[in-house]
């Protein structure tokens, strides 16, 4: 009986260890991205991080094809002092919902008319400037929208927050 019981008690023992080592190797993981350097900044402002500066310069909201959503199209200059290259296909708009918006470089009808961003912009290349563009729904327009870059290279998160935007 005094078997049974010391042997429960170290199985129950064993197993609230192992679920709080799943918990410890689930928050290291969280803890790891967020060991990431990070700044923000405001449209027309630039902001520097190890060596990769960002600023956007204007943001243009035109009419979608669909319905209900928005073009941004954005005009972002981008300079790399660091080693690894920076890519702005990589780049997202994020709004206060945590809702990702993905690039759409200059593939939309109106193409033509932007000047798109190489796809790496590399140590010593110098400055870049060109347009970037999100189809975002309507409602995103208002819920503090921000430009992000993140690199798992350069350890580096840059947000630029777009504050609220017209509708179109």
């Amino acid at each position: 009986m005094k078997f049974r019981s010391l042997f429960a008690f170290f199985t129950l023992g064993l197993l609230l260890n192992g679920c709080g080592m799943l918990q410890n190797s689930a928050a290291t993981g969280v803890d790891a991205a967020r060991n990431y350097d990070h700044a923000s900044g405001v449209q027309n402002f630039s902001v520097l991080l190890n060596g990769v500066g960002m600023q956007v310069e204007s943001v243009i909201p035109r009419p979608a094809e669909r319905g209900g959503y928005t073009y941004l199209v954005l005009t972002v200059s981008l300079v790399n002092e660091s080693s690894h290259p920076v890519v702005p296909g990589s780049f997202i708009l994020v709004d206060d919902a945590a809702n990702q918006y993905i690039s759409q470089q200059t593939n939309v009808p109106f193409g033509s008319e932007l000047t798109g961003l190489p796809l790496t912009v590399n140590k010593g290349d110098e400055g870049v400037t060109g347009n970037i563009v999100f189809e975002v729904p309507n409602s995103a327009l208002q819920a503090n929208l921000r430009l992000r870059w993140e690199s798992a290279a350069h350890e580096s998160r840059i947000e630029i927050f777009l504050g609220a935007l017209p509708q179109v």
